[in-house]
């Protein structure tokens, strides 16, 4: 061929692609109407040419020569000369326009509706209308939405943004790093995608997904390049080759600024997908480039979608209703899976379908003013539309739970919150400042007992609960105890309907866990045993754990909650001061939760028991310490029995109080304080301070350093057995709930006096 001839067809392919593009850009653009016979004539023109392309399958032996490596697995080769890629100029075109969905006319026309007013109808302080559930609407009802970030104000900035579509940031550092580790290219050599730079990916995925292009503009943007890259003629072109074959499958080239790649960074840097991808290149095969449109659904098929601004006064009435009935508490809220800073909680009488209803009669009132001016009237949604939209828009407003078991401290700081809309900024900043204070206190102590667990994990090694020497280990360990709620024998998951009405026998549960282990020894105390819930139970308790299931360590810190009548009392600082004294440990923390705020170690072996106890018959204590056992698989939970109901006495509870007493001296101020620690280095002294991060200050409670208390235990306290009219009771109105065999022994008869 001569040079004449050479430079005639390229010139005439270059026309060609340049006609081609032309044309998809001013449609991509809206700058005119697709001519498709024009387009369709330019098209053949330009494959008739000569183009080179690759295939969307794999290559076939009627494939042209230079295809030998396909798109998706081999190394990008550059073309030959006689392949032009078109290089299309950028146009020049006006500031885009962002596109505002419409609701396309139906016949009869509809009338335009007027301009919206943007002031949001006051939410009337009526009675609640106990109506019936609305019909939901038809799926048509769904908007095609997109969310959107609230920066300032909560109501307006959120309206505002409806209808626009979520924008990649070009410094987007996840952005940033799926590009660095982009691994889907699979052809040899250097990865198609480092042979771009990162800034031109960065806007190139971030056009692909602005709100200022719309779906159509992109999927016409797609088409163009897959117009001028696919090859689907009837005959094969292979350049290297006299004779040609019939086509059996197209084929595609993945351009990008003139370089060839594969496809999987073709769909990574386009931002779409491999089905998208595909509908795309089908939807071109069959239809050309006209603008693909769904077969059906979608806001533009379906009439009866919402508009923008439908959907603008819903969402408005629901920010404006949180603002107004919503609060902002500081900190976690228990029961509030949410991380987003903007959540609102609205009291736990709200729901979203008593909001709808006034929300409907709302909008009802506002259409009755509306209808009387001469105006048309706002469209209602029904409950399922109204919830469809606030789940999407509005997930962080939320309606709080009913809870039990707070704290009375927070609570009453966030009722001053809630009541301060008409104070000044200073004081309602006094009262978010007093909030936030109280939970730095409340987090400061949960990071020590947490600090405190952790350490005692890195120490444990191989070691399990049981009979250990006093300061065998030099080592720290930690232990928690409380007692827990009250369980009633016999007990049964198919309850008699007579026995809601009477008070069984009381089992009585007291746990010290081991969180390093994990362990929790559970004591079982029969009502019969129970001589108290005092001072004198708990240290008898803890007192035979530390010598039947401790470890051996030096070192220990207990953790309990502020009860003063068990832990939080002088009994309780006498003692660990006496195991300090006689080398049962060498140093002794003692540290409490903060009130309301107490949930720990043992709560969770309690949780697994009371869930086990709940659906297993139980009629005796023996019952009770083989749902103990049976609570977790691992036995986590270990029973143990102070006393049978007959009356005899396993674990002793002993008369610390009186023991004690004539030794020590009281610890002033003791309910202010939350950490006490013990020293084998300063017998008689206990180190004081109110919170974590408070200073150490040592008090000497010993009376006589010289004559401090004896080595041996004080005496037993003998238990207090049943009255005998609690006996009586037992025998007539529980006995017939027990098992056959349990009876005698739960409910026994009550004995006669012999006079």
């Amino acid at each position: 061929m001569s040079q004449a001839a050479k430079m005639s067809k390229a010139s005439k392919k270059r026309f060609a692609a340049e006609r081609v593009a032309e044309e998809l850009y001013a449609c991509i653009l809206g700058l005119g109407a697709i001519d498709n016979d024009a387009l369709h004539e330019h098209i053949t023109d330009f494959m008739g040419a000569g183009y080179s392309s690759s295939e969307d399958s794999p290559s076939s032996d009627e494939d042209d020569d230079d295809s030998a490596s396909n798109s998706e697995s081999d190394e990008p080769m550059e073309l030959e000369e006689t392949v032009f890629v078109p290089v299309v100029p950028e146009p020049e075109v006006p500031p885009a326009v962002i596109p505002v969905l419409e609701v396309p006319p139906v016949n009869p026309p509809v009338p335009e509706v007027p301009p919206v007013n943007l002031s949001v109808p006051a939410v009337p302080q009526v009675d609640l209308v106990e109506a019936e559930s609305a019909q939901s609407e038809s799926e048509g009802d769904d908007v095609e939405l997109e969310d959107h970030t609230v920066q300032a104000d909560l109501a307006e900035q959120l309206v505002g943004g409806v209808g626009t579509e979520e924008f990649v940031s070009p410094d987007n550092n996840e952005e940033r790093e799926k590009i660095e580790n982009f691994s889907r290219c699979r052809c040899k050599g250097l990865s198609c995608l480092r042979r771009f730079d990162t800034s031109y990916i960065l806007n190139l995925r971030s056009q692909m997904v602005d709100c200022e292009m719309t779906k159509s503009e992109r999927k016409m943007f797609l088409l163009g390049k897959i117009s001028t890259t696919i090859h689907r003629t009837e005959m094969t072109q292979k350049t290297k080759r006299k004779s040609q074959s019939e086509r059996k499958r197209s084929r595609t080239i993945y351009m990008v600024e003139g370089k060839r790649i594969c496809r999987e960074t073709f769909l990574f840097m386009h931002h779409i997908s491999n089905n998208q991808l595909m509908a795309l290149t089908k939807h071109y095969k069959s239809k050309g480039a006209c603008p693909p449109r769904g077969n059906s659904g979608g806001r533009r098929q379906n009439t009866r979608a919402f508009s923008n601004s439908d959907v603008w006064r819903i969402v408005n009435y629901i920010t404006s209703f949180a603002e107004d009935h919503g609060v902002v508490i500081p900190g976690r809220v228990a029961g509030v899976k949410c991380d987003d800073t903007r959540v609102r909680l609205l009291p736990s009488s709200e729901n979203r379908s008593r909001i709808w209803r006034r929300y409907k009669q709302t909008m009802e009132t506002t259409n009755a003013k509306r209808v009387a001016e001469g105006d048309s009237e706002f469209r209602i949604a029904h409950r399922s539309t109204f919830t469809k939209i606030w789940k999407k828009y509005c997930p962080f407003i939320i309606a709080m739970h009913p809870r039990s078991d707070l704290c009375w401290v927070c609570q009453q700081n966030n009722s001053a919150v809630f009541h301060s809309a008409n104070l000044t900024d200073g004081q309602k900043a006094a009262r978010v400042d007093k909030q936030v204070e109280h939970l730095r206190i409340v987090n400061l102590e949960r990071d020590c007992y947490r600090e405190m667990v952790n350490q005692s994990k890195e120490n444990i090694g191989e070691a399990k609960l049981g009979k250990n020497a006093p300061c065998s280990r030099d080592d720290a360990m930690h232990y928690s105890f409380d007692f827990a709620q009250q369980v009633h024998i016999p007990s049964n998951p198919e309850q008699p309907g007579p026995i809601y009405f009477l008070c069984p026998r009381k089992v009585g549960l007291f746990g010290i866990a081991c969180e390093a282990v994990p362990s929790q020894v559970n004591y079982v105390i029969d009502e019969g045993m129970s001589i108290s819930k005092g001072s004198n139970s708990v240290i008898s308790y803890l007192h035979d754990f530390l010598e039947n299931f401790g470890l051996g360590e030096s070192i220990v810190n207990l953790h309990c909650d502020n009860c003063s009548g068990q832990n939080k009392n002088r009994y309780m600082v006498w003692y660990l001061s006496w195991r300090t004294l006689h080398g049962l440990h060498t140093d002794i923390t003692i540290n409490f939760l903060v009130v309301g705020h107490t949930k720990f170690a043992p709560d969770w072996g309690f949780g697994l028991i009371k869930k086990r106890f709940r659906r297993t018959l139980c009629s005796s204590l023996q019952d009770v310490a083989d749902v103990i056992s049976s609570s977790t698989t691992s036995g986590m939970n270990i029973p143990r029995s102070v006393g049978t109901e007959g009356g005899e006495m396993f674990v002793s509870v002993f008369d610390w109080q009186d023991f004690l007493s004539p030794y020590f001296r009281p610890l002033a101020g003791i309910k202010a304080l939350h950490h006490m620690r013990f020293s084998s280095d300063h017998p008689g002294v206990v180190f004081i301070k109110q919170f974590a991060d408070s200073a150490e200050t040592p008090v000497n409670i010993l009376i006589n350093p010289t004559a401090g208390p004896p080595r041996e235990l004080p005496p037993p306290l003998s238990p207090p057995g049943l009255s005998k009219q609690r006996v009586k009771y037992l025998h007539t109105s529980i006995r017939e709930f027990c098992t056959e065999s349990t009876r005698d022994i739960v409910c026994p008869p009550p004995q006669v006096d012999s006079t």
